[in-house]
């Protein structure tokens, strides 16, 4: 007969428990050797392993919680003390800093300053009230800098609650670094530079400056020595005193180019370079500009300023004589002015007499040979008699010079001979023909002596033009001489003349072949 199974596990069981103890053994001590109160219930466990049981441990599922950890803001009670975060005096770690508000501006006061887990009422994180106790004053403003100091600001700014020195609340200048461009800037035509910060076109909404507004206002400031002064279609290289040449260099001085091609042709340097400027005092002459080897120039130069004023270029240069109880004797001042795209020039002369000086006479000439279309350097000049232009045509580019007087004041023609002399404006025949003269004599500009008072001045001009050819330079100086000689021009009684066309004055001049033209 068989025994079922579960009869022998049961039968087993009740063997096992009646086994006698180990007397050795203490039942009530653990593994360790301490001794355990036999309470007969389970040890407490430690289930996160963070060295805390569940009884003390209040929140035995995370290892970063228990009694001694420290306290930091995320809304957790991290150290089982039952408070958390700002509650409780022992948090650590990352905070925001707090100032107070007492105005409630929402600018904090700097220095009074608190540490937090989360912003509290009376508390912000800003740290800029100028003044917390006056809720209308909040905090620092940008001030913006006026680094040019012409009363417009720039985009450069510092931050402050007091504004500081030459600064403004904003900024309006587009360029700070030049006093002379701001909204309250004259805008000028043709410069290229938006003087009034408005971003208009540079020949929109602006002034059209022209060279006879120019005369008296501006001045000689500098020695800038040796310098170019260029437009589309006439171009000037000053030497070092001033002149259309430089004895120092092989520069061109005076260059024309009356096509705008960019195929510039030099005047003054072909042949020999002359430009040549006398003034005569009484009976003596003084002069600037010489070339090597003939004079000694005795006008010293004070100064040499190149001029860009909208598109009026050019430059300015001054001179004086002293005396030897009287210095300076007299004072010249040079000024000669085109627009860029222009082919005229206005040349003008001011000479200022010494207040401590008597009344004086005073002339003035000024010669400058316009050799052209090298080597050839004769050049066809045309002058009749009453007309107060001279031409002087290159030979073989056919490229004009004109000098047109603004007064009757003075005169122009050719100059040569030897010693140097008025010369006839034609040969063989007839001296008054205004055609003819093709030898190598610079051309003169000059003036009738007159008496200066002590301390007064004598102004006197001439227009420069350029022209493709004879008619064009004519056409040119129809065009602008009046605008250019300005004030100064006055041709209502009959020019001077040379003494072998006396007589002649009043001849009216009809070119050879007008079909020229």
């Amino acid at each position: 007969m068989r025994t079922p199974l579960f009869l022998v596990a049961l039968t087993l069981s009740a063997c096992d428990n009646a086994l006698p103890k180990d007397p050795t053994l203490d039942q009530n001590v653990d593994p360790g050797g301490e001794p355990q109160p036999d309470t007969g219930e389970e040890p407490a466990v430690d289930l996160d392993g963070d060295g805390y049981t569940a009884d003390e441990d209040c929140n035995d599922d995370n290892d970063a919680i228990f009694p001694g950890a420290e306290e930091v803001c995320d809304g957790v009670d991290n150290d089982c003390d039952d408070r958390i975060d700002d509650n409780d005096d022992d948090v650590v770690g990352e905070t925001i800093t707090l100032y107070e508000d007492r105005d409630g501006d929402g600018f904090g006061d700097p220095d009074r300053v608190m540490a937090a887990c989360v912003a509290t009422d009376g508390y912000v994180e800003d740290a800029t009230d100028c003044d917390d106790n006056r809720a209308d004053v909040g905090g620092p403003t940008e001030w913006y800098e006026d680094h040019d100091l012409d009363g417009y600001a720039g985009p450069d700014f510092e931050v402050a609650c007091i504004q500081p020195a030459d600064t403004y609340a904003t900024t309006e200048d587009c360029d700070d670094d030049d006093p002379g461009v701001n909204p309250g800037a004259e805008d000028l035509c043709g410069d290229d530079i938006d003087s009034d910060c408005g971003g208009e076109d540079d020949w929109a909404g602006c002034t059209d400056v022209e060279p006879a507004d120019l005369i008296g206002s501006v001045t000689c400031t500098e020695e800038a020595g040796a310098f170019t002064a260029a437009g589309d279609h006439i171009q000037v290289n000053y030497g070092p005193h001033g002149m259309w040449w430089d004895d120092e260099s092989t520069l061109a001085g005076l260059e024309v180019d009356p096509n705008g091609t960019g195929a510039w042709v030099d005047v003054t340097y072909p042949g020999i370079p002359l430009d040549q400027l006398f003034v005569e005092r009484d009976a003596r002459a003084y002069t600037i500009g010489s070339p090597s080897g003939d004079t000694i120039d005795d006008l010293t130069l004070l100064c040499s300023t190149p001029v860009a004023v909208g598109d009026v270029v050019g430059a300015v240069h001054r001179y004086k004589v002293d005396g030897p109880m009287v210095p300076p004797l007299f004072v010249l001042t040079k000024t000669e002015l085109w627009n860029r795209s222009s082919q005229s020039m206005l040349v003008h002369f001011e000479i200022a007499n010494s207040i401590l000086a008597a009344d004086t006479t005073f002339s003035l000439q000024r010669i400058t040979d316009p050799d052209q279309d090298d080597p050839t350097t004769d050049v066809l000049y045309v002058n009749p008699p009453s007309d107060p232009l001279l031409t002087a045509e290159g030979p073989v580019s056919g490229l004009t010079i004109g000098v047109g007087r603004c007064s009757f004041r003075s005169r122009n023609g050719a100059y040569g001979g030897a010693p140097f002399t008025w010369e006839s404006l034609a040969e063989p025949v007839d001296s008054c023909n205004p055609h003819g003269m093709t030898r190598d004599y610079p051309y003169t500009f000059q003036t009738t002596p007159t008496l200066v008072p002590s301390g007064d001045t004598l102004s006197r001009a001439f227009v420069l033009t350029v022209g493709s050819n004879e008619w064009a330079a004519v056409d040119e100086w129809e065009a602008s001489k009046f605008g250019l000689c300005a004030d100064l021009y006055d041709l209502s009684v009959s020019p001077m003349t040379f003494p072998d066309c006396t007589g002649r004055e009043t001849d009216i001049f009809v070119p050879p072949d007008d079909s020229t033209k």
